[in-house]
């Protein structure tokens, strides 16, 4: 197998270094900042979702409590109204019947008062939930208004960085294109075991892709050696000449 030449090297560690490129746009892709924004808003919007649910579920259940006692009071009047005719038409005129009568109307009366006053009570409940839930729905609303927002600045910024990583691409594809195929696979070998770069440069004793100082007898080593090998310390190729 033929030692890379010279201009194959520099090939090589273009080709790196549009794959380096591309992986930081990628990373930025992944990390755009209007993506945590849709995150915390989907979680905001969830929280307040929940809220709104039980607050509807505590209006659904005081307006049945309040109904319950509108109903209550309906059917008292109506037994009330029962007892002041038979009170007043003549029909009793024991005393200790009328006596036991008029504590029966007042017994009744005072239970109306009760279920009235409850009624009021659940009344003035709804009156408060209805206004909580008018406030978390437009929070609802605001939440929505926000997200398609953030969803509209992410979509541009996403399409710009798809644009780019696009063109490297094609670039990428082209420098791989002119290097030979034993040279090509060595380099696909080594990206495949690393989430880096996978060629680096001799630059006097360190490994511009690992970024480690190399002892002196593996410096002498590598420059006794062919003009690409491979980093004693990340393993990774290493252009040498």
């Amino acid at each position: 197998m033929p030692e890379p030449t010279a201009e194959q090297l520099e090939h090589l560690l273009d080709l790196a270094a549009t794959d380096s490129a591309i992986r930081r746009l990628r990373t930025r892709l992944a990390n755009l900042p209007e993506q945590e924004e849709l995150v915390s808003l989907g979680e905001r919007r969830r929280a307040v979702d929940d809220q709104h649910a039980d607050v509807r579920l505590e209006r659904d259940r005081v307006t049945t409590v309040a109904r319950t006692h509108d109903r209550e009071v309906g059917l008292l009047r109506e037994r009330l109204a029962a007892e002041q005719q038979r009170l007043y038409g003549g029909d009793i005129t024991n005393a200790r019947e009328l006596g036991k009568m008029e504590a029966e109307i007042g017994a009744v009366t005072s239970r109306i008062d009760d279920h009235e006053l409850a009624e009021l009570d659940a009344l003035e409940q709804l009156e408060e939930l209805e206004a909580s839930l008018d406030d978390l729905e437009q929070e609802l609303a605001r939440l929505d208004q926000q997200t398609s927002e953030v969803q509209a600045r992410l979509d541009t910024s996403a399409a710009g960085l798809l644009a780019e990583i696009a063109e490297h691409e094609v670039v990428r594809d082209r420098q791989r294109d002119d290097l030979p195929d034993d040279l090509r696979a060595r380099y696909d070998q080594s990206a495949a075991t690393t989430t880096g770069d996978a060629v680096g440069r001799l630059d006097g004793e360190q490994c511009t892709a690992c970024g480690i100082g190399l002892s002196y007898a593996d410096v002498n080593e590598l420059l006794d050696g062919p003009p690409l090998g491979n980093c004693p310390n990340c393993r990774r190729l290493l252009v040498v000449g």
